[in-house]
């Protein structure tokens, strides 16, 4: 495991579960869990959002689906709704989209 999967708290380590997750071609600017706890959201600069299944963190998590040009100049913002997605992009827009 790299130093960097590990971060110090002062009360001891926070260790990572697992590899990485995601593919963006760039920094991840934003994370966000569904309310089941089953599904990840990650956001970035690549104007994209992806969803992993998250729900066994044993198994890597099988990437469900990726809502492309979300936004034209990358995305800052994820948060779930009970019934998908709200995004908020630097090109000033929010999105909304079923998950």
């Amino acid at each position: 495991m790299s130093d960097r999967s590990r971060a110090g708290t002062g009360s001891g380590d926070i260790r990572a579960l697992g590899d990485p997750l995601g593919t963006h071609s760039a920094a991840v600017t934003a994370v966000a869990f569904s309310p089941d706890g089953h599904m990840l959201a990650t956001a970035g600069p690549d104007d994209t959002v992806r969803l992993q299944d998250v729900s066994e963190p044993s198994r890597p998590p099988p990437p469900i689906g990726t809502l492309a040009d979300a936004h034209p100049d990358g995305v800052l913002a994820v948060v779930f709704s009970p019934d998908g997605l709200a995004t908020g992009g630097a090109d000033g827009g929010a999105r909304l989209a079923h998950a």
